[in-house]
């Protein structure tokens, strides 16, 4: 080992190899992330809109209430599909 440059010398092979799980490990935990907050991010523009449009219609007609909470509660569904996605992505770790 050279005490003035330690970083350059090679590695040995073990060490590559747990570099590149660690690499993996990595990554599959950006996508398992990006998959619940990119689905989170869409689902707030949903209800952002069905949301107005509920009230508008609620305040018409208070009929409207029930079909309203159902149509704000419909795109929650795409969150938990990140969740599904984001739990299959973690059961890839080792």
């Amino acid at each position: 080992m050279n005490p003035l440059f330690p970083l350059l010398e090679t590695p040995p092979k073990h060490h590559s190899e747990h570099t590149k799980m660690a690499i993996e490990n990595g990554l599959i935990g950006i996508g398992a992330g990006l998959a619940v907050g990119l689905a989170g991010i869409g689902t707030a523009i949903a209800q952002y809109a069905i949301g107005a449009a509920a009230v508008g219609a609620t305040a018409e007609d208070e009929k409207n209430f029930g079909k309203g909470l159902t149509l704000t509660v419909i795109p929650e569904t795409i969150v938990l599909f990140g969740f599904v996605i984001a739990f299959m992505l973690m059961g890839e770790m080792t």
